[in-house]
Protein backbone atom coordinates (compact mmCIF):
# COMPACT_ATOMS: atom_id res chain seq x y z
CA UNK A 1 0.00 0.00 0.00
CA UNK A 2 1.71 3.35 -1.25
CA UNK A 3 0.05 6.62 -0.35
CA UNK A 4 1.39 10.12 1.37
CA UNK A 5 -2.23 9.98 3.18
CA UNK A 6 -1.66 7.62 6.33
CA UNK A 7 -5.10 7.21 7.21
CA UNK A 8 -6.02 5.89 4.08
CA UNK A 9 -3.18 3.45 4.24
CA UNK A 10 -4.36 2.50 7.08
CA UNK A 11 -8.10 2.51 6.30
CA UNK A 12 -7.30 0.30 3.28
CA UNK A 13 -4.74 -2.50 5.18
CA UNK A 14 -7.41 -2.62 7.78
CA UNK A 15 -10.21 -2.83 6.31
CA UNK A 16 -9.92 -5.91 3.77
CA UNK A 17 -9.36 -9.23 5.12
CA UNK A 18 -6.17 -9.75 3.07
CA UNK A 19 -5.46 -13.00 4.39
CA UNK A 20 -8.91 -14.46 3.01
CA UNK A 21 -7.98 -13.70 -0.30
CA UNK A 22 -4.39 -15.18 -0.16
CA UNK A 23 -2.47 -12.43 0.66
CA UNK A 24 0.30 -13.26 3.37
CA UNK A 25 2.01 -10.04 4.22
CA UNK A 26 1.23 -6.12 4.07
CA UNK A 27 3.45 -3.69 3.61
CA UNK A 28 2.85 0.21 4.12
CA UNK A 29 4.81 3.07 2.28
CA UNK A 30 3.86 6.94 2.53
CA UNK A 31 6.30 7.95 -0.59
CA UNK A 32 7.97 6.56 -3.50
CA UNK A 33 11.17 6.55 -2.05
CA UNK A 34 10.35 4.67 0.99
CA UNK A 35 7.91 1.81 -1.71
CA UNK A 36 11.39 1.62 -3.45
CA UNK A 37 13.50 0.66 -0.49
CA UNK A 38 10.53 -2.01 0.47
CA UNK A 39 10.08 -3.46 -3.39
CA UNK A 40 14.28 -3.77 -2.94
CA UNK A 41 14.36 -5.90 0.16
CA UNK A 42 10.84 -7.58 0.00
CA UNK A 43 9.23 -10.01 -2.43
CA UNK A 44 6.43 -8.19 -3.28
CA UNK A 45 3.39 -9.44 -5.86
CA UNK A 46 1.11 -6.95 -5.81
CA UNK A 47 1.17 -2.81 -5.42
CA UNK A 48 -1.85 -0.46 -4.77
CA UNK A 49 -0.85 3.09 -5.29
CA UNK A 50 -1.91 6.95 -4.89
CA UNK A 51 -0.60 9.24 -7.97
CA UNK A 52 -0.67 12.39 -6.32
CA UNK A 53 2.11 12.29 -3.85
CA UNK A 54 4.65 14.70 -3.01
CA UNK A 55 7.60 14.18 -4.61
CA UNK A 56 7.95 11.36 -7.04
CA UNK A 57 4.35 10.55 -8.08
CA UNK A 58 2.91 7.38 -8.16
CA UNK A 59 3.53 6.86 -11.94
CA UNK A 60 7.35 7.91 -11.62
CA UNK A 61 7.40 4.67 -9.30
CA UNK A 62 5.65 2.69 -11.90
CA UNK A 63 7.74 3.67 -14.41
CA UNK A 64 10.17 2.26 -12.42
CA UNK A 65 8.61 -0.90 -11.35
CA UNK A 66 8.62 -1.43 -14.92
CA UNK A 67 11.91 -1.78 -15.86
CA UNK A 68 13.09 -3.08 -12.25
CA UNK A 69 9.96 -5.06 -11.43
CA UNK A 70 8.69 -6.35 -14.02
CA UNK A 71 5.78 -8.96 -12.95
CA UNK A 72 4.17 -6.94 -10.31
CA UNK A 73 0.51 -6.08 -10.66
CA UNK A 74 -0.61 -2.79 -9.92
CA UNK A 75 -3.55 -0.98 -9.61
CA UNK A 76 -3.74 2.86 -9.24
CA UNK A 77 -5.50 5.06 -6.92
CA UNK A 78 -6.68 8.74 -7.85
CA UNK A 79 -8.86 11.74 -6.99
CA UNK A 80 -9.29 12.96 -10.32
CA UNK A 81 -10.83 11.50 -13.23
CA UNK A 82 -8.05 12.56 -15.99
CA UNK A 83 -7.91 10.92 -19.16
CA UNK A 84 -4.08 11.39 -19.43
CA UNK A 85 -3.74 9.25 -15.94
CA UNK A 86 -5.86 6.43 -17.33
CA UNK A 87 -3.67 6.37 -21.05
CA UNK A 88 -0.78 6.68 -18.61
CA UNK A 89 -1.90 3.50 -16.68
CA UNK A 90 -2.67 1.60 -20.00
CA UNK A 91 1.16 2.43 -21.49
CA UNK A 92 2.66 1.16 -17.99
CA UNK A 93 0.50 -2.24 -17.66
CA UNK A 94 -1.62 -1.13 -15.06
CA UNK A 95 -4.50 -3.83 -13.61
CA UNK A 96 -7.10 -1.21 -13.11
CA UNK A 97 -7.58 2.66 -12.66
CA UNK A 98 -9.98 3.43 -9.11
CA UNK A 99 -11.17 6.68 -8.16
CA UNK A 100 -11.40 8.14 -4.33
CA UNK A 101 -13.03 7.59 -2.16
CA UNK A 102 -12.88 3.90 -2.45
CA UNK A 103 -14.85 1.36 -1.76
CA UNK A 104 -13.67 -1.37 -0.34
CA UNK A 105 -15.79 -3.84 -1.98
CA UNK A 106 -15.20 -2.83 -5.17
CA UNK A 107 -11.18 -2.62 -4.08
CA UNK A 108 -11.63 -6.45 -2.84
CA UNK A 109 -13.14 -7.70 -5.88
CA UNK A 110 -9.90 -5.71 -8.18
CA UNK A 111 -7.93 -7.20 -5.97
CA UNK A 112 -8.59 -10.53 -6.53
CA UNK A 113 -8.88 -10.15 -9.87
CA UNK A 114 -5.38 -9.12 -9.94
CA UNK A 115 -4.71 -11.71 -7.50
CA UNK A 116 -6.01 -14.23 -10.00
CA UNK A 117 -4.35 -12.82 -12.72
CA UNK A 118 -1.16 -13.01 -10.81
CA UNK A 119 -1.48 -16.70 -9.97
CA UNK A 120 -2.37 -17.51 -13.61
CA UNK A 121 0.83 -16.14 -14.43
CA UNK A 122 2.95 -18.05 -12.40
CA UNK A 123 1.70 -21.10 -13.18
CA UNK A 124 2.01 -20.60 -16.51
CA UNK A 125 5.37 -19.67 -15.96
CA UNK A 126 6.10 -22.82 -13.91
CA UNK A 127 4.53 -24.61 -16.55
CA UNK A 128 7.19 -22.71 -19.37
CA UNK A 129 9.42 -23.43 -17.06
CA UNK A 130 9.11 -27.12 -16.40
CA UNK A 131 8.38 -27.35 -19.86
CA UNK A 132 11.71 -26.27 -20.94
CA UNK A 133 13.16 -28.15 -18.54
CA UNK A 134 12.09 -31.25 -20.65
CA UNK A 135 12.59 -29.54 -23.66
CA UNK A 136 16.36 -29.82 -22.72
CA UNK A 137 16.59 -33.04 -21.54
CA UNK A 138 14.85 -34.23 -24.19
CA UNK A 139 17.23 -32.40 -27.03
CA UNK A 140 19.45 -34.19 -24.59
CA UNK A 141 18.59 -37.54 -24.53
CA UNK A 142 17.71 -37.29 -27.94
CA UNK A 143 20.67 -39.25 -29.64
CA UNK A 144 20.34 -41.58 -27.31
CA UNK A 145 16.40 -41.89 -28.11
CA UNK A 146 17.02 -42.27 -31.70
CA UNK A 147 19.62 -44.69 -31.24
CA UNK A 148 17.11 -46.88 -29.47
CA UNK A 149 14.40 -46.75 -32.27
CA UNK A 150 17.65 -48.49 -34.06
CA UNK A 151 18.56 -50.63 -31.67
CA UNK A 152 14.73 -51.59 -32.01
CA UNK A 153 14.90 -51.36 -35.60
CA UNK A 154 17.69 -53.97 -35.71
CA UNK A 155 16.48 -56.97 -32.92
CA UNK A 156 12.59 -56.25 -34.64
CA UNK A 157 11.49 -55.28 -31.35
CA UNK A 158 9.75 -52.33 -33.55
CA UNK A 159 7.43 -53.21 -36.27
CA UNK A 160 5.01 -50.20 -37.31
CA UNK A 161 2.82 -49.61 -40.57
CA UNK A 162 4.83 -46.99 -43.24
CA UNK A 163 2.90 -44.26 -41.84
CA UNK A 164 2.86 -44.66 -37.90
CA UNK A 165 6.99 -45.76 -38.52
CA UNK A 166 7.63 -42.52 -40.88
CA UNK A 167 5.86 -40.24 -37.69
CA UNK A 168 8.18 -41.97 -34.67
CA UNK A 169 11.81 -41.46 -37.62
CA UNK A 170 10.23 -37.42 -37.77
CA UNK A 171 9.48 -37.14 -33.90
CA UNK A 172 13.19 -37.99 -32.92
CA UNK A 173 14.67 -36.08 -35.79
CA UNK A 174 16.12 -39.05 -37.92
CA UNK A 175 16.40 -38.12 -41.36
CA UNK A 176 14.98 -40.97 -43.49
CA UNK A 177 11.45 -42.83 -44.18
CA UNK A 178 10.37 -45.98 -43.83
CA UNK A 179 10.81 -46.26 -47.85
CA UNK A 180 14.23 -45.10 -47.32
CA UNK A 181 17.21 -47.17 -48.09
CA UNK A 182 19.88 -48.19 -45.20
CA UNK A 183 23.37 -50.02 -45.35
CA UNK A 184 24.23 -52.02 -41.81
CA UNK A 185 27.95 -52.32 -41.68
CA UNK A 186 29.10 -54.74 -38.40
CA UNK A 187 32.01 -53.73 -36.98
CA UNK A 188 33.65 -57.05 -34.63
CA UNK A 189 35.98 -56.16 -32.20
CA UNK A 190 38.05 -59.49 -32.36
CA UNK A 191 40.99 -58.46 -29.83
CA UNK A 192 42.06 -55.42 -27.48
CA UNK A 193 45.83 -55.45 -27.30
CA UNK A 194 45.24 -54.05 -23.57
CA UNK A 195 43.51 -55.68 -20.67
CA UNK A 196 40.71 -53.36 -20.46
CA UNK A 197 38.10 -53.32 -17.29
CA UNK A 198 34.38 -54.03 -18.50
CA UNK A 199 33.84 -50.04 -17.70
CA UNK A 200 37.08 -49.56 -19.67
CA UNK A 201 35.76 -51.83 -22.82
CA UNK A 202 32.35 -50.14 -23.22
CA UNK A 203 34.26 -46.68 -22.97
CA UNK A 204 36.38 -47.36 -25.92
CA UNK A 205 33.56 -48.97 -28.02
CA UNK A 206 31.67 -45.98 -27.66
CA UNK A 207 35.26 -44.71 -28.92
CA UNK A 208 34.94 -46.68 -31.73
CA UNK A 209 31.33 -45.92 -32.73
CA UNK A 210 32.60 -42.45 -32.80
CA UNK A 211 35.17 -42.69 -34.92
CA UNK A 212 33.60 -44.78 -37.51
CA UNK A 213 31.12 -41.81 -38.03
CA UNK A 214 33.96 -39.52 -38.47
CA UNK A 215 35.39 -41.81 -41.19
CA UNK A 216 33.12 -44.69 -42.16
CA UNK A 217 30.26 -42.43 -42.54
CA UNK A 218 32.33 -38.76 -43.48
CA UNK A 219 30.01 -36.26 -44.75
CA UNK A 220 27.26 -38.73 -44.98
CA UNK A 221 24.15 -39.15 -43.28
CA UNK A 222 24.33 -42.16 -40.81
CA UNK A 223 25.00 -43.06 -37.48
CA UNK A 224 26.43 -45.76 -35.43
CA UNK A 225 25.05 -47.47 -32.68
CA UNK A 226 25.03 -50.56 -30.00
CA UNK A 227 22.66 -53.61 -31.10
CA UNK A 228 20.77 -54.90 -28.13
CA UNK A 229 22.73 -57.95 -28.37
CA UNK A 230 25.73 -55.86 -28.21
CA UNK A 231 27.30 -55.53 -31.70
CA UNK A 232 28.47 -52.06 -33.12
CA UNK A 233 26.85 -51.03 -36.13
CA UNK A 234 26.71 -48.46 -38.58
CA UNK A 235 24.28 -47.75 -40.35
CA UNK A 236 24.35 -45.93 -43.62
CA UNK A 237 21.49 -43.68 -45.80
CA UNK A 238 21.75 -44.22 -48.98
CA UNK A 239 19.90 -40.71 -49.87
CA UNK A 240 22.61 -38.32 -48.54
CA UNK A 241 25.22 -40.21 -50.99
CA UNK A 242 25.92 -39.01 -54.66
CA UNK A 243 26.29 -41.79 -56.82
CA UNK A 244 26.17 -42.72 -60.27
CA UNK A 245 26.41 -46.50 -60.13
CA UNK A 246 26.26 -49.00 -56.81
CA UNK A 247 29.23 -50.45 -57.75
CA UNK A 248 31.21 -47.30 -56.98
CA UNK A 249 29.41 -46.79 -54.36
CA UNK A 250 30.30 -49.84 -52.44
CA UNK A 251 34.02 -49.36 -53.52
CA UNK A 252 33.93 -45.78 -51.73
CA UNK A 253 32.34 -47.50 -48.62
CA UNK A 254 34.94 -50.52 -48.57
CA UNK A 255 37.75 -47.91 -48.53
CA UNK A 256 36.31 -46.43 -45.86
CA UNK A 257 35.85 -49.82 -43.68
CA UNK A 258 39.71 -50.41 -44.60
CA UNK A 259 40.43 -46.79 -43.48
CA UNK A 260 38.40 -47.21 -40.56
CA UNK A 261 40.44 -50.54 -39.98
CA UNK A 262 44.04 -49.28 -40.00
CA UNK A 263 43.19 -45.63 -37.56
CA UNK A 264 41.48 -48.21 -34.83
CA UNK A 265 44.88 -50.69 -35.07
CA UNK A 266 46.88 -46.97 -34.69
CA UNK A 267 45.13 -45.19 -32.62
CA UNK A 268 42.89 -47.61 -30.02
CA UNK A 269 45.51 -51.02 -30.40
CA UNK A 270 43.19 -53.57 -31.25
CA UNK A 271 42.31 -55.77 -33.77
CA UNK A 272 38.60 -55.94 -35.65
CA UNK A 273 36.86 -56.69 -39.19
CA UNK A 274 34.09 -54.63 -41.27
CA UNK A 275 31.46 -56.71 -42.10
CA UNK A 276 29.10 -54.96 -44.87
CA UNK A 277 25.90 -55.79 -45.27
CA UNK A 278 22.84 -54.97 -48.67
CA UNK A 279 21.22 -51.67 -49.09
CA UNK A 280 17.74 -52.55 -47.46
CA UNK A 281 14.50 -50.62 -46.52
CA UNK A 282 14.20 -49.53 -42.94
CA UNK A 283 11.90 -51.73 -42.57
CA UNK A 284 13.48 -55.10 -43.26
CA UNK A 285 16.66 -53.98 -41.73
CA UNK A 286 16.75 -56.88 -38.87
CA UNK A 287 16.51 -59.68 -41.78
CA UNK A 288 19.91 -58.44 -43.34
CA UNK A 289 21.41 -57.56 -39.73
CA UNK A 290 20.45 -61.39 -38.79
CA UNK A 291 22.52 -62.19 -42.04
CA UNK A 292 25.50 -60.03 -40.35
CA UNK A 293 25.88 -61.53 -37.27
CA UNK A 294 25.90 -65.13 -39.10
CA UNK A 295 28.62 -63.92 -41.63
CA UNK A 296 30.37 -62.51 -38.23
CA UNK A 297 30.31 -65.84 -36.65
CA UNK A 298 30.73 -68.42 -39.51
CA UNK A 299 34.27 -65.79 -40.05
CA UNK A 300 36.16 -67.60 -36.70
CA UNK A 301 39.78 -66.64 -38.51
CA UNK A 302 38.72 -63.55 -40.02
CA UNK A 303 41.04 -60.49 -38.63
CA UNK A 304 41.01 -57.03 -39.73
CA UNK A 305 39.53 -57.75 -42.85
CA UNK A 306 36.36 -56.19 -44.84
CA UNK A 307 33.78 -58.69 -45.40
CA UNK A 308 31.04 -58.14 -47.69
CA UNK A 309 27.72 -60.15 -47.60
CA UNK A 310 27.14 -60.08 -50.92
CA UNK A 311 30.38 -61.79 -51.97
CA UNK A 312 30.51 -63.95 -48.60
CA UNK A 313 33.39 -64.37 -46.30
CA UNK A 314 36.93 -65.33 -47.57
CA UNK A 315 38.00 -67.06 -44.40
CA UNK A 316 34.92 -68.64 -43.95
CA UNK A 317 36.50 -72.40 -43.94
CA UNK A 318 34.82 -75.71 -44.77
CA UNK A 319 35.78 -79.16 -44.72
CA UNK A 320 34.58 -82.44 -42.76
CA UNK A 321 34.27 -82.55 -38.97
CA UNK A 322 37.16 -83.74 -36.89
CA UNK A 323 37.82 -85.37 -33.68
CA UNK A 324 40.00 -84.15 -31.33
CA UNK A 325 42.19 -85.83 -28.81
CA UNK A 326 40.34 -85.54 -25.90
CA UNK A 327 41.22 -88.66 -23.65
CA UNK A 328 45.41 -87.36 -24.46
CA UNK A 329 44.44 -83.78 -23.82
CA UNK A 330 42.31 -84.82 -20.82
CA UNK A 331 45.61 -86.93 -19.26
CA UNK A 332 48.28 -84.00 -19.72
CA UNK A 333 45.41 -81.69 -17.79
CA UNK A 334 45.37 -84.18 -14.90
CA UNK A 335 49.06 -84.47 -15.09
CA UNK A 336 49.53 -80.72 -14.86
CA UNK A 337 51.07 -80.23 -18.30
CA UNK A 338 49.78 -76.97 -19.07
CA UNK A 339 52.05 -75.89 -21.36
CA UNK A 340 52.61 -79.23 -23.21
CA UNK A 341 48.56 -79.28 -23.51
CA UNK A 342 48.46 -75.32 -24.74
CA UNK A 343 50.88 -76.19 -27.13
CA UNK A 344 48.69 -79.42 -28.46
CA UNK A 345 46.28 -77.25 -29.06
CA UNK A 346 47.53 -74.49 -30.29
CA UNK A 347 49.04 -76.81 -33.37
CA UNK A 348 45.72 -78.78 -33.91
CA UNK A 349 44.10 -74.93 -34.75
CA UNK A 350 46.79 -74.13 -36.75
CA UNK A 351 46.85 -77.77 -38.70
CA UNK A 352 42.83 -76.49 -39.53
CA UNK A 353 44.17 -73.28 -40.44
CA UNK A 354 46.26 -74.47 -43.21
CA UNK A 355 43.95 -77.08 -44.28
CA UNK A 356 41.28 -74.62 -44.36
CA UNK A 357 39.17 -77.67 -42.42
CA UNK A 358 37.96 -74.69 -39.40
CA UNK A 359 34.56 -74.48 -39.20
CA UNK A 360 32.68 -72.38 -36.53
CA UNK A 361 31.10 -75.57 -35.72
CA UNK A 362 34.45 -77.28 -34.81
CA UNK A 363 35.39 -74.24 -32.60
CA UNK A 364 32.16 -74.56 -30.86
CA UNK A 365 32.91 -78.17 -30.15
CA UNK A 366 36.50 -77.28 -29.12
CA UNK A 367 34.88 -75.23 -26.70
CA UNK A 368 33.12 -77.99 -24.89
CA UNK A 369 35.56 -80.31 -25.27
CA UNK A 370 37.89 -78.12 -22.94
CA UNK A 371 34.83 -77.25 -20.58
CA UNK A 372 34.24 -81.34 -20.46
CA UNK A 373 37.95 -81.79 -19.77
CA UNK A 374 37.99 -79.26 -16.72
CA UNK A 375 35.05 -80.49 -15.12
CA UNK A 376 35.96 -84.29 -15.47
CA UNK A 377 39.76 -83.68 -13.76
CA UNK A 378 37.20 -81.86 -11.26
CA UNK A 379 35.65 -84.45 -10.19
CA UNK A 380 37.99 -86.90 -10.22
CA UNK A 381 40.00 -85.06 -7.57
CA UNK A 382 36.58 -84.33 -5.81
CA UNK A 383 37.29 -80.96 -6.26
CA UNK A 384 33.90 -78.16 -6.54
CA UNK A 385 34.36 -76.00 -10.18
CA UNK A 386 33.23 -73.25 -8.56
CA UNK A 387 36.42 -73.43 -6.18
CA UNK A 388 38.73 -73.64 -9.10
CA UNK A 389 36.88 -71.01 -10.76
CA UNK A 390 35.25 -68.51 -8.58
CA UNK A 391 34.81 -65.77 -12.03
CA UNK A 392 31.74 -68.17 -13.35
CA UNK A 393 31.93 -66.06 -16.02
CA UNK A 394 35.31 -67.10 -17.47
CA UNK A 395 33.81 -70.79 -18.17
CA UNK A 396 30.44 -69.44 -19.65
CA UNK A 397 32.26 -66.23 -21.93
CA UNK A 398 30.37 -66.06 -24.96
CA UNK A 399 33.69 -64.28 -26.56
CA UNK A 400 35.05 -67.17 -26.68
CA UNK A 401 33.82 -68.21 -29.37
CA UNK A 402 33.97 -64.94 -31.07
CA UNK A 403 36.73 -66.30 -33.28
CA UNK A 404 40.31 -68.34 -33.09
CA UNK A 405 42.16 -65.60 -31.22
CA UNK A 406 39.27 -65.18 -28.63
CA UNK A 407 39.49 -68.94 -27.96
CA UNK A 408 43.15 -69.45 -27.85
CA UNK A 409 42.99 -66.77 -24.92
CA UNK A 410 40.48 -68.04 -23.26
CA UNK A 411 41.39 -71.53 -23.65
CA UNK A 412 45.30 -70.61 -21.76
CA UNK A 413 43.68 -68.72 -19.10
CA UNK A 414 41.13 -71.80 -17.52
CA UNK A 415 43.79 -74.32 -18.61
CA UNK A 416 46.10 -72.36 -16.21
CA UNK A 417 43.78 -71.42 -13.35
CA UNK A 418 43.17 -75.43 -13.49
CA UNK A 419 46.12 -76.31 -13.60
CA UNK A 420 47.30 -73.68 -11.04
CA UNK A 421 44.71 -74.70 -8.85
CA UNK A 422 45.58 -78.51 -8.53
CA UNK A 423 49.23 -77.90 -7.82
CA UNK A 424 48.26 -75.66 -5.41
CA UNK A 425 46.07 -78.18 -3.71
CA UNK A 426 46.63 -81.64 -5.19
CA UNK A 427 50.48 -81.60 -4.97
CA UNK A 428 51.69 -84.70 -6.72
CA UNK A 429 48.70 -87.05 -6.21
CA UNK A 430 46.90 -86.07 -9.43
CA UNK A 431 50.21 -87.60 -11.54
CA UNK A 432 50.46 -90.59 -9.57
CA UNK A 433 46.95 -91.65 -9.95
CA UNK A 434 46.73 -91.00 -13.35
CA UNK A 435 49.88 -93.54 -13.91
CA UNK A 436 48.30 -95.94 -11.30
CA UNK A 437 44.92 -96.35 -13.47
CA UNK A 438 46.87 -96.51 -16.34
CA UNK A 439 48.99 -99.34 -15.36
CA UNK A 440 45.68 -100.72 -14.45
CA UNK A 441 44.21 -100.45 -17.40
CA UNK A 442 47.05 -102.46 -19.31
CA UNK A 443 47.50 -105.22 -15.90
CA UNK A 444 43.84 -106.07 -14.53
CA UNK A 445 44.31 -109.32 -16.64
CA UNK A 446 47.40 -110.11 -14.22
CA UNK A 447 47.42 -110.37 -10.09
CA UNK A 448 47.49 -107.20 -8.72
CA UNK A 449 48.39 -106.06 -4.96
CA UNK A 450 48.71 -103.13 -3.19
CA UNK A 451 52.25 -103.00 -2.88
CA UNK A 452 53.07 -103.76 -6.49
CA UNK A 453 50.94 -100.51 -7.13
CA UNK A 454 52.91 -98.94 -4.53
CA UNK A 455 56.16 -99.61 -6.22
CA UNK A 456 54.80 -97.84 -9.49
CA UNK A 457 54.64 -94.51 -7.82
CA UNK A 458 57.12 -95.07 -5.48
CA UNK A 459 55.15 -94.44 -2.08
CA UNK A 460 53.94 -96.15 0.91
CA UNK A 461 51.09 -98.61 0.03
CA UNK A 462 48.84 -97.35 2.93
CA UNK A 463 49.37 -93.53 1.68
CA UNK A 464 48.86 -95.16 -2.22
CA UNK A 465 45.24 -96.14 -1.36
CA UNK A 466 44.46 -92.67 0.57
CA UNK A 467 45.24 -90.76 -2.20
CA UNK A 468 43.52 -93.02 -4.97
CA UNK A 469 40.37 -93.00 -2.73
CA UNK A 470 40.85 -89.16 -2.38
CA UNK A 471 40.84 -88.18 -6.20
CA UNK A 472 38.59 -90.84 -7.42
CA UNK A 473 36.00 -91.79 -4.83
CA UNK A 474 36.80 -95.93 -5.08
CA UNK A 475 39.13 -97.73 -3.28
CA UNK A 476 41.66 -99.42 -5.26
CA UNK A 477 40.39 -102.93 -5.19
CA UNK A 478 36.70 -101.25 -6.44
CA UNK A 479 38.63 -99.87 -9.18
CA UNK A 480 39.98 -102.60 -10.34
CA UNK A 481 37.06 -104.75 -10.05
CA UNK A 482 35.31 -102.23 -12.32
CA UNK A 483 37.99 -101.95 -15.02
CA UNK A 484 38.11 -106.34 -14.74
CA UNK A 485 34.20 -106.29 -15.35
CA UNK A 486 33.96 -103.46 -18.12
CA UNK A 487 36.60 -105.96 -20.09
CA UNK A 488 33.98 -108.85 -18.99
CA UNK A 489 31.13 -107.28 -20.63
CA UNK A 490 32.62 -106.43 -23.86
CA UNK A 491 34.17 -110.04 -23.90
CA UNK A 492 30.68 -111.46 -23.15
CA UNK A 493 28.52 -109.17 -26.24
CA UNK A 494 31.50 -108.90 -28.55
CA UNK A 495 33.30 -112.66 -28.52
CA UNK A 496 32.52 -116.28 -28.63
CA UNK A 497 34.57 -116.75 -25.31
CA UNK A 498 33.63 -119.63 -23.23
CA UNK A 499 32.36 -117.64 -19.75
CA UNK A 500 35.26 -120.00 -18.03
CA UNK A 501 38.14 -118.07 -20.56
CA UNK A 502 36.69 -114.60 -20.53
CA UNK A 503 37.14 -114.93 -16.09
CA UNK A 504 41.02 -115.98 -17.17
CA UNK A 505 40.86 -112.88 -19.31
CA UNK A 506 40.41 -110.30 -16.99
CA UNK A 507 41.81 -111.98 -14.19
CA UNK A 508 40.35 -114.33 -12.50
CA UNK A 509 41.11 -117.60 -11.47
CA UNK A 510 37.91 -119.36 -10.32
CA UNK A 511 35.27 -119.20 -11.97
CA UNK A 512 32.63 -119.29 -9.45
CA UNK A 513 34.14 -116.00 -7.90
CA UNK A 514 33.77 -114.62 -11.42
CA UNK A 515 30.54 -115.16 -11.70
CA UNK A 516 29.50 -114.29 -8.00
CA UNK A 517 31.38 -110.64 -8.33
CA UNK A 518 29.53 -110.21 -12.41
CA UNK A 519 25.89 -110.54 -10.91
CA UNK A 520 27.28 -108.08 -8.07
CA UNK A 521 28.26 -105.68 -10.50
CA UNK A 522 25.66 -106.05 -13.30
CA UNK A 523 22.72 -107.11 -11.88
CA UNK A 524 22.97 -110.59 -14.42
CA UNK A 525 24.86 -113.68 -14.10
CA UNK A 526 27.79 -113.87 -17.34
CA UNK A 527 25.44 -116.28 -19.24
CA UNK A 528 22.34 -114.35 -19.16
CA UNK A 529 24.03 -110.83 -19.79
CA UNK A 530 25.33 -112.52 -23.07
CA UNK A 531 21.78 -114.08 -23.91
CA UNK A 532 20.78 -110.36 -23.33
CA UNK A 533 22.93 -108.60 -25.41
CA UNK A 534 22.47 -111.05 -28.42
CA UNK A 535 18.46 -110.75 -27.96
CA UNK A 536 19.42 -106.64 -28.15
CA UNK A 537 21.57 -107.53 -31.38
CA UNK A 538 19.09 -109.11 -33.13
Amino acid sequence: MVDDEKLAVQAIAEGIDWSGVGVSVVYKAYSTKQAIEILNREPVDCMITDIEMPGRSGIELMEWAVNNQPGLESVFLTGYADFSYAQKAVHLGIHDYILKPIELDKLLSVVKEMIRKLEQRKENEAFRETYNKYVRLWEDQLPSMSERIWQDLLSERCRLEPEKLNAMLKLYEIPVQAGGTILPILISVERWKEEFSLRDEEIMEYALRKAAQEIILHDGSGTAVQSLDGHNVVLIHLDAYQHDDSYHLDEQIKGRCREYIQSCIRYFKCSLSCYIGEWTLVPDLAEVYRRLVKLERDSVSASNQVVSLREGSPQLLKGAFRQFPASQWSALLEAGEEELLMEEIRKTINHWGREQDLHPEMLESLYYTILHMVYTAAHKKTISISAIYPDEDLLSAPAARRSVHHFVGWCDKVIRTCVSYFKAYCKDDSVAVMKIKQWIQEHFHEEITRDTIAGIVHVNAGYVSRIFRRETGYSLSEYILNVRMEEAKCLLSQTNLKISAVAEAVGFSHFSYFAQQFKKCCGYSPLDYRKLTLMRDE
